[in-house]
C-alpha cells in the first residue's frame, strides 16, 4: 500500500490566492479540516466560529468575548492572563454542576498543551463557559460568552474534535510566495516522515520523534509492533492535512484511509521539526447536533 505523494497533495493553489484576509495561522485547510473551529481574539474581545467548506474556512459568526483580566500570554497560575495557542475543547461541563459565574455551561480547554508544559507553564482549569447575570469585566484566565451566545454556539461544539485557536490578534498572509515559504518545511517532514513509516525504517522514523516525547520509548515500541502486525494493511494518510501555526506551535491534523484521524503537535528545532506528542481520534470529523439552528447572521 502506497502512500499519497504529499507535494501533490499541497502544491494545489488555495481558495484563497486572490485574498489578502487568509489568516497566517491557517497555514493549510485541507480535507482533513474539522468542521468547524473557534478563534479567539484577546484583543478584540471577540470569538469567531469558522465552518470548513471544501478545504476553505468561512467565518459563519462572531461573539463579544471576555478573557483574562490582565494582559498578555498566560504564565502561572493565578496570573489572571488566557493562555495563547492551539487548543482542543474537551468535556463539556453542565451547568448544574458548576458555580453560577459560569453561567449556562462550560467546556474544558487542554491547557496546559505540550507547548506550555515544555516551556513550564502552570495553572489549569482553563474553559469556554458561559457568565453571570451581574458578572462584570474579564475572567481569571478562562474565554467567557454570554449565556445567550453560548447557547447558540453550543451545538456546534464537540468535545475532543473542536479546535480553538486563542491570539492577541489575527494576522493575514498577502503573497502566495509567503504561504509556499511557510507550508514547504511541514511538507517535507510530512514526506519523509511517511516514507519512513511505510518502508519500515524505524531507526529513521524514530528521529522524527523529541527526546521529550511522552514515553518515547514505548511509544516506538508499539508503532514498530503495529506495523510488524499490519505489513501491507497499514493505514496512511489519504486527505490533506489541516496546518496551524502560530507562535512557534504547529498542530497537523489528517484523517487516514481507515477513518481515524491523526493530530500531531510540532516544534521546529532549528531548521528541522520534531514530534512533540501525537494523538489518535476515531474520526477528526463532527457535524452539529440533530436539530442545531442555524448560525445565519454575522456579527
Amino acid at each position: 500500500m502506497k502512500i499519497a505523494c504529499l507535494a501533490a497533495i499541497f502544491c494545489t493553489l488555495p481558495a484563497w490566492a486572490d485574498s489578502t484576509l487568509q489568516p497566517r495561522e491557517f497555514v493549510n485547510l485541507g480535507a482533513s479540516a474539522p468542521a468547524g473551529l473557534l478563534v479567539v481574539e484577546k484583543k478584540w474581545n471577540k470569538l469567531s466560529y469558522y465552518r470548513s467548506d471544501k478545504g476553505d474556512f468561512q467565518l459563519v459568526k462572531s461573539y463579544h468575548a471576555f478573557t483574562g483580566k490582565k494582559a498578555g500570554r498566560k504564565e502561572v497560575e493565578g496570573d489572571m492572563k488566557t493562555p495563547e495557542g492551539v487548543y482542543w475543547l474537551q468535556d463539556e461541563i453542565p451547568s448544574t454542576q458548576l458555580n453560577e459565574r459560569y453561567g449556562t455551561g462550560a467546556f474544558a480547554l487542554n491547557y496546559p498543551n505540550i507547548f506550555d508544559k515544555l516551556a513550564s507553564k502552570s495553572g489549569q482549569g482553563i474553559w469556554l463557559h458561559g457568565r453571570s447575570p451581574t458578572d462584570e469585566g474579564g475572567t481569571r484566565g478562562c474565554v467567557a460568552l454570554d449565556n445567550a451566545d453560548l447557547n447558540d454556539l453550543r451545538p456546534y461544539l464537540t468535545p475532543h474534535h473542536t479546535p480553538i485557536l486563542i491570539v492577541n490578534e489575527i494576522t493575514y498572509v498577502t503573497s502566495m510566495e509567503e504561504w509556499n515559504r511557510t507550508i514547504g518545511d511541514v511538507v517535507n517532514f510530512l514526506q519523509t516522515w511517511k516514507a519512513a513509516w511505510e518502508q519500515g525504517d524505524f531507526p529513521s522514523y524514530s528521529q522524527f520523534y523529541a527526546a521529550s516525547f511522552p514515553d518515547r520509548s514505548k511509544w516506538l515500541q508499539f508503532k514498530e509492533q503495529v506495523y510488524d502486525t499490519a505489513k501491507n494493511q497499514v493505514a496512511t494518510l489519504t486527505s490533506q492535512p489541516f496546518i496551524f501555526s502560530y507562535a512557534g506551535q504547529t498542530v497537523v491534523a489528517f484523517q487516514q484511509e481507515d477513518g481515524a484521524g491523526q493530530i500531531l503537535s510540532l516544534r521546529r528545532q532549528g531548521s528541522q521539526y520534531e514530534i512533540l506528542d501525537e494523538v489518535w481520534l476515531s474520526s477528526l470529523k463532527h457535524e452539529p447536533k440533530a436539530g442545531a439552528a442555524p448560525l445565519l447572521s454575522l456579527r
